[in-house]
């Protein structure tokens, strides 16, 4: 079973020449030679540190309960134990702070609003084999709105 906050790709559709996220478009116009690092020559400057995966786990948990599922606490700890632990990363930080930190955005967030779509993966042709494609995060709202009187 893949870990179900392992990052996950948008599958990008067969025959495309290219496929932009937002944020790959982002960079592509802050900072091309970054950009061409990752994207063209596949080097990665960033692995991961305790806030990078503390903020996947803390999304996680919002994800979660937005779409009305269980948090698996197990694969919380298969996550945060898959990154070996280094100078940037320490993972006793991360289990001692990420219940806490969930709590307050799903408290505070979360549970207060309604949301029609959740961790959705999109995809648009752009141009000729080029795509626009991506992860939307969430879209608010309530279907009741919707409703044709």
């Amino acid at each position: 079973m893949t870990n179900p906050l392992s990052y996950q790709r948008t599958p990008v559709p067969e025959g495309a020449l290219m496929n932009f996220s937002p944020s790959r478009f982002a960079e592509f116009v802050t900072h091309p030679h970054r950009w061409f690092q990752s994207q063209v020559m596949g080097v990665s400057s960033f692995d991961y540190n305790t806030s990078s995966v503390l903020g996947t786990i803390v999304h996680y948990c919002a994800e979660m309960i937005a779409k009305g599922e269980e948090v698996d606490q197990k694969m919380i700890e298969e996550y945060v134990h898959m990154h070996e632990s280094n100078e940037d990363y320490d993972p006793a930080t991360v289990l001692s702070q990420y219940i806490g930190m969930a709590e307050e955005l799903v408290n505070s967030y979360v549970l207060r609003n309604d949301y029609l779509e959740v961790e959705t993966q999109h995809q648009a042709e752009i141009k000729n084999g080029y795509f626009a494609g991506g992860t939307l995060d969430a879209i608010q709202g309530s279907i009741k709105y919707f409703k044709h009187t």
